[in-house]
């Protein structure tokens, strides 16, 4: 039954395939990877307290185990050891691991409580990912590490208290959990502090979570980052108020915000990734000048590239990215300037193609690109244009020969 090589118990070889209990026999030191991936049926299996490591993936996809201890002797799980038990109901795992690897429990859809113990020192990305029965998590002081995406879509989870010891939290941990309304540190914790259940770091310049049902939100004056995924899948959030000393926002940080109708950033705020903003949220630019605003669907998305990356060589319809760049021109947006004068001629004849005639009394306001050298040719351009013909006839007469 048991095919097991000095000490490692490799697989079962059982001619009973639908074997629904499993005991484990002392002596066995070790669980190889994939060791039980055929027994479908199994429900319950004793581990004994010689076995020192289960391997990768060793349980996965036992889709009606209901139980496990893992005992005190165990010391490193391989990732995914658990993957995919969704009717895996309780898990007791005995103080002795250091451990919890990636994806270990991911999918574990009926876990509904779990205990880290103090022996456990990180908690690997997406490690309860998609436990969306999982109500109750205690960790356990000595605790360093949480990885991204650790408790991801655990619907049910309700309180979170972060020891003094943890000291990394990665992307996406808890985002999605719906019913999440206790999210406190231990006061001692150098690392991060909560406000009103918003996760920052401890000196309060960078947001790393915030609450699936928060509605509004205004930001600390002290905040300089918006951390990746930090605002992802708040789909009721309506209002908030970024601070002009925020100057990073992180990837994917707005994801699913869709109830967000505005947003009011910095010309100065880099992405090094898409926050991806949601197409219904209008974002207001300061710019040195003014306001610029725009959809992220402006120009069938590539717009955002040109104006969040300030990116003016992206390749895209030139009549719609000329008509966004004058918008950023007036705003004051950074580079703006330096590419309408590279391009004016170009742009204006544009202008006048189009009898934009609003626009064109807007570049004649700021008096900046139109010269003494070039006024002739748009003049000339111009001369089937009645209207433009006047308005640059007018500023060649009262603006330029005054300078």
């Amino acid at each position: 039954m048991f095919d097991i090589i000095n000490g490692i118990l490799q697989e079962i070889n059982h001619e009973d395939p639908h074997i629904t209990e499993l005991v484990i026999p002392d002596g066995v030191t070790e669980i190889a990877d994939h060791a039980l991936w055929n027994l479908h049926d199994l429900q319950r299996v004793t581990i004994p307290p010689t076995v020192t490591r289960i391997g990768e993936s060793a349980f996965m996809w036992l889709k009606q185990l209901k139980s496990v201890t893992i005992p005190h002797s165990v010391k490193s799980i391989g990732r995914s050891a658990f993957y995919g038990c969704e009717n895996l109901q309780e898990v007791i795992i005995e103080n002795g691991i250091d451990r919890i690897p990636q994806s270990t429990f991911f999918e574990c859809k009926n876990l509904k409580e779990i205990t880290i113990p103090p022996s456990v020192k990180s908690i690997g990305d997406d490690a309860f990912r998609d436990c969306y029965a999982l109500e109750k998590v205690t960790f356990s002081e000595g605790l360093e590490e949480i990885g991204a995406g650790a408790f991801l879509w655990c619907t049910q989870l309700e309180k979170i208290h972060i020891p003094a010891s943890v000291r990394n939290i990665g992307n996406a941990t808890f985002s999605a959990c719906k019913h999440l309304t206790e999210f406190t540190v231990e006061e001692h914790n150098p690392y991060f502090t909560t406000i009103d259940n918003v996760l920052y770091n401890k000196e309060c310049t960078k947001i790393l979570y915030c609450p699936y049902s928060k509605t509004s939100l205004t930001l600390p004056e002290t905040l300089q980052e918006i951390g990746s995924f930090a605002f992802a899948w708040c789909v009721h959030l309506k209002e908030l108020q970024i601070p002009d000393s925020v100057t990073l926002i992180g990837g994917s940080a707005f994801r699913k915000t869709n109830a967000l109708s505005e947003l009011t950033i910095s010309e100065k705020v880099q992405f090094p990734r898409s926050p991806e903003f949601a197409d219904t949220t209008c974002i207001h630019m300061q710019g040195k000048d003014g306001i610029f605003s725009f959809y992220p669907t402006e120009g069938d998305h590539e717009a955002s590239y040109l104006v969040l990356y300030h990116d003016y060589s992206w390749q895209m319809n030139h009549e719609a990215k000329y008509a966004i760049i004058w918008r950023m021109y007036f705003a004051g947006i950074s580079g703006a300037d330096a590419y309408v004068k590279k391009n004016f001629a170009k742009m204006f004849r544009m202008l006048i193609d189009k009898e934009d005639v609003q626009t064109i009394q807007k570049v004649l306001d700021k008096q900046e690109m139109l010269t003494t050298r070039n006024i002739k040719r748009f003049l000339e351009y111009a001369e089937n244009q009645p209207e433009i013909l006047e308005m640059l006839t007018d500023y060649q007469e009262n603006c330029l020969k005054k300078k």
